[in-house]
């Protein structure tokens, strides 16, 4: 997945160029729709309980469960995002900007907790098939559907700027589906009797359970693990480095992700020359900026014998 940045604001001190690539605006815009997407979310934990407990179907009682952790992890996000705002100190020099994404982690290991627990019962229901009242199953769940697609809407065109509101969006969008095919299947029984297919839904909502927790924890892993921005060519950024006038040798390069549209670069670069006159730190910070957009860079110059001294932009 592509984390696109947002734009921000920026301000050189220090000899550092640090840049606030999620501007206080669309924080709060993000924070304002996810609290009216946790109370959405929790007046259909509430119907979807009632619902599975008047009509015996476990496919109504997944999906509030598929529901829950997604109430639970906008709470998460709302949590991070509000830790994520204190300032840098002495022991967190980068301040909790990590919170979102050890949020998003935790949020895909519930969910993957999750949909294991509901194959189990699905298949005890399969063994013990139950009553299902598939009409009132499907009312229920065409109620539910019209909040969750409110709660997209509400999402989608913030979902890019942050791991954690993606993965907010990305479980109720898989909420959306799973709450179809409890309709579906409602229809089905009512008019067949297969009662079958409510723990057949069951699973397929574990199933999508399943699903977004491995992306969940694919993407959040790795940022976690600081890998390489999955957008970003690190052999493509090398050669662009090289190619500067006054470089000589580039080595040490390294790319990382701080949070979501949040990059650092840490490179030595092996000058021709130590020539003053020519700012080779202002090139790679401009060639970085402009082709990556990597705004918090470390860049050490040295030349073929001895170090230059180190500079930070």
């Amino acid at each position: 997945m592509a984390v696109v940045p947002a734009a921000g604001v920026g301000a050189a001190h220090g000899g550092h160029d640090h840049r606030t690539m999620m501007a206080p605006v669309r924080r709060d815009v993000q924070r304002r729709r996810l609290g009216l997407l946790a109370a959405g979310i929790a007046v259909v934990i509430v119907a979807e309980v009632i619902g599975g407990i008047l009509t015996g179907s476990l496919a109504l009682l997944a999906d509030a469960a598929h529901a829950s952790t997604d109430f639970f992890s906008i709470i998460l996000a709302l949590y991070a995002m509000h830790i994520a705002r204190r300032m840098a100190g002495p022991a967190h020099s980068f301040g909790f900007m990590r919170a979102e994404i050890l949020a998003a982690f935790v949020n895909a290991l519930l969910l993957g907790a999750l949909g294991f627990f509901i194959v189990v019962e699905a298949v005890e229901r399969f063994l013990s098939p139950r009553d299902v009242d598939g009409l009132l199953v499907s009312y229920f769940g065409l109620g539910i559907m019209v909040v969750e697609i409110v709660g997209a809407l509400l999402l989608h065109r913030v979902q890019g700027e942050s791991l954690n509101i993606r993965s907010a969006f990305l479980h109720l969008i898989g909420d959306l589906v799973a709450t179809a095919g409890v309709v579906v299947s409602g229809v089905a029984i009512h008019f067949t009797g297969a009662t079958w297919l409510d723990p057949a839904v069951s699973i397929g909502i574990a199933g999508i359970l399943g699903y977004w927790a491995y992306r969940l924890v694919k993407e959040s892993s790795h940022i976690l693990m600081e890998g390489v921005p999955e957008e970003i060519d690190l052999e493509a950024l090398r050669s662009r480095l090289r190619s500067l006038r006054g470089v000589q040798e580039v080595h040490d390069l390294h790319v990382w992700t701080l949070t979501s549209g949040v990059y650092s670069m840490s490179v030595h670069v092996v000058a021709d020359h130590c020539d003053p006159s020519h700012d080779l730190v202002s090139d790679v910070r401009e060639a970085v900026e402009s082709g990556y957009g990597l705004t918090h860079v470390t860049v050490q110059l040295e030349d073929p014998h001895h170090h230059c001294g180190e500079e930070h932009d």
